[in-house]
């Protein structure tokens, strides 16, 4: 109990220095790539990052090699919407910091389905429409487009992603949550149906539901290192330290330079009581990021197991 009490003292103190500098900074960055199924870049696709807990979304736009970037993020998990037109959009969420390297927001977009050729040319226009109301917050306009495209393209069902993205934005969390089905209904292994499903139901506070749809996320792209972390975030906060530390280490592999799940494997083996794995994992926190915060909590913490 001493260690655990002097490790919780260092990282509220830690808390508050990182709280009084997220409200005068946003420094954070993230890149990353757009790309088709083919492995080509795409041009001109629109990337939206909106902070779950409220504020003003960040927005690029890619380059002609499918490249985008974003700086002035705060601490805290964002929700990145990436569309093109043409394109069926894709949505993740992670964590994002100021202090440190993050992640990248790589996407891979699936060309929609079109019935024919002229069709599709003009479903290409409605949904670009859509997705510029959309930005605007003009809700009820872009919902309109959306629909419009729906009626006229039935088999463009991806579109009910759009459509729930309008409803997530507006609150509406089970409007939002009945349009994801749709489009899982049609196809199951929809990843960016999936993500979201999960993002949904953790905001209605149904955990054990939300993790089901991440973990199907996991297993289809194995690569990604934020869904892992999430479902790991997920079991720890409800006590299941063994799945935490599965998905945490899923997490880590995915993306070796990143300290913050090897962090939390520190964290997860702390409260099983195992310290030397707890030690072990604050080590490689040191020697992969020394001068990252992540760092800071993890020799505190060395230093409190040291002295027990």
């Amino acid at each position: 109990m001493r260690i655990l009490t002097r490790f919780l003292t260092g990282v509220l103190s830690l808390g508050l220095t990182a709280g009084a500098l997220e409200a005068q900074m946003g420094t954070g960055r993230v890149a990353g790539a757009v790309k088709d199924e083919s492995g080509q870049p795409i041009a001109g696709a629109t990337v939206v990052a909106e902070p779950q807990g409220g504020g003003n979304k960040l927005e690029a736009t890619s380059n002609d090699k499918g490249e985008w970037g974003i700086l002035g993020f705060r601490n805290g998990r964002y929700t990145f919407t990436i569309s093109a037109n043409g394109y069926q959009p894709e949505s993740s969420t992670g964590m994002v910091q100021q202090l440190q390297r993050n992640p990248r927001m790589d996407a891979v977009l699936r060309k929609l389905q079109k019935g024919t050729a002229a069709g599709g040319e003009k479903a290409g226009a409605l949904l670009t429409e859509g997705n510029r109301l959309f930005e605007q917050k003009q809700y009820a306009e872009a919902t309109s487009k959306y629909q419009q495209l729906l009626a006229e393209n039935p088999t463009l069902y991806q579109i009910h992603i759009n459509i729930g993205n309008v409803y997530r934005a507006e609150g509406e969390l089970d409007k939002a949550l009945a349009a994801y089905q749709l489009v899982l209904d049609q196809e199951p292994e929809n990843l960016s149906a999936l993500v979201n499903m999960g993002d949904m139901l953790i905001k209605k506070g149904t955990f054990d539901k939300a993790v089901t749809f991440f973990e199907k996320a996991v297993v289809l792209n194995p690569s990604d290192e934020a869904i892992p972390f999430n479902v790991a975030e997920i079991y720890f906060q409800a006590g299941n330290i063994d799945k935490a530390i599965e998905y945490y280490q899923k997490s880590a592999a995915a993306k070796a330079d990143w300290p913050e799940p090897v962090l939390k494997l520190g964290y997860a083996y702390l409260n099983q009581g195992d310290m030397v794995q707890a030690a072990a994992q604050m080590e490689k926190v040191v020697a992969m990021a020394p001068d990252s915060p992540q760092a800071q909590i993890a020799k505190g913490v060395l230093d409190s197991i040291k002295k027990d």
